[in-house]
């Protein structure tokens, strides 16, 4: 009967114990979890931002060549109606997106 108290004791101190070890590793293991989303949302804006610089220097060049087109298609209209013929009007397919 003289070991019951002590053996209750110590079963309530490992229980207790157990209880706030369990408290501090879920703690631990969420705050790791919210840093792996935030690591992996990083990687995934990293990528999107990798994907979009090339399109965007893509465009840019695109609008370059543009420019030089309708400087081009400026001239020969110049020189059409300097040699007295009517160039055919230009239509827009632009289309309002």
């Amino acid at each position: 009967m003289e070991y019951i108290v002590p053996a209750v004791v110590g079963l309530v101190g490992v229980i207790a114990g157990a209880l706030i070890t369990n408290a501090f590793q879920h703690k631990k293991i969420d705050s790791g979890s919210r840093l792996d989303d935030a690591e992996i949302n990083e990687k995934i804006r990293l990528a999107c931002v990798g994907l979009i610089e090339p399109l965007q220097d893509q465009i840019n060049e695109l609008k370059k060549e543009l420019k030089e087109w309708k400087n081009w298609a400026g001239a020969m209209y110049k020189q059409l109606k300097g040699l007295g013929h009517e160039p055919v009007p230009f239509v827009s397919t632009k289309k309002d997106l």
